[in-house]
């Protein structure tokens, strides 16, 4: 395969496109002739000034924010219309590095019906997330695999799959667990994944869910009470959410305890 055959959505908010570590690190790999197949999908509100763009990237300004799955949507039929295979899903803050593409080169697939390719992705602190089975923390070989999940940043996924299996990302899941819905989408099909040998850095915004702000928790409580109801595992959820609200009554986080007092009183 190509890296050729990649297009790269970034989708940044409330970032200046000057100041985003993925945005530097791409035009550090990329000269200007290739930058045709970068997409700056911006979700900022509108009171939030932009600086100015790279001339051959595609720039896309939401603010209204439809959130990640519309402007991956958006990248998908944007990749197609050029020719495109393969999309690759990135955030403003993660660290590109060329190595990716050039193990995408030598990939050989083999006629194996591929969903998702994907490299490890770690924390700062050097934290395995991406890709896991059932738990996250252990490093997972190169080569073919089933039954995985996988974060959104640095995974780089099929077009045809996305259109014939998937029929697009769930715009349901506008944010949260819209990564572990693709992947349920993944698993339960014919698709494999393809996890590479290369190591990424990444951000990630939301490690500890016991403490993020009230409107997020709030956000992510009903992206995993809709994903879990998908997948046949409400109740098993609803515990899990009575137990983590003990928790969060013992660390005195009094907001998201009646959130999710009231979140369960209505559910059961």
């Amino acid at each position: 395969m190509t890296s050729n055959s990649i297009y790269i959505v970034v989708v940044v908010y409330k970032c200046l496109i000057s100041e985003s570590i993925t945005i530097k690190s791409l035009l550090s790999i990329f000269d200007d002739n290739s930058c045709n197949r970068i997409l700056v999908y911006d979700n900022s509100p509108e009171n939030f000034e932009q600086d100015a763009l790279h001339h051959n990237m595609l720039y896309i300004r939401d603010v209204n924010n439809h959130g990640l799955a519309y402007a991956y949507n958006k990248a998908v039929s944007l990749a197609k219309s050029k020719g495109f295979k393969w999309l690759m899903l990135l955030d403003q803050d993660s660290v590109v590095d060329k190595e990716i593409f050039v193990e995408f080169n030598s990939i050989c697939l083999n006629n194996i019906n591929v969903g998702m390719i994907v490299p490890h992705v770690v924390t700062n602190s050097n934290r395995i997330i991406s890709p896991h089975f059932r738990i996250a923390g252990e490093k997972i070989d190169k080569g073919i695999h089933n039954q995985l999940f996988c974060i959104n940043s640095f995974s780089i996924i099929n077009i045809d799959f996305v259109e014939n299996i998937l029929k697009g990302f769930n715009e349901d899941f506008p944010l949260d667990m819209l990564d572990y819905y693709t992947c349920y989408c993944i698993n339960k099909s014919e698709y494999k994944y393809y996890v590479m040998n290369c190591v990424m850095k990444h951000n990630l915004s939301v490690f500890n869910k016991d403490y993020v702000g009230i409107k997020r928790y709030e956000s992510i409580v009903s992206s995993e009470y809709k994903y879990y109801s998908i997948i046949g595992e409400k109740w098993s959820y609803i515990s899990r959410l009575f137990f983590r609200s003990i928790k969060m009554l013992i660390h005195r986080q009094w907001s998201h305890v009646i959130f999710n007092f009231h979140f369960l009183c209505n559910k059961l």
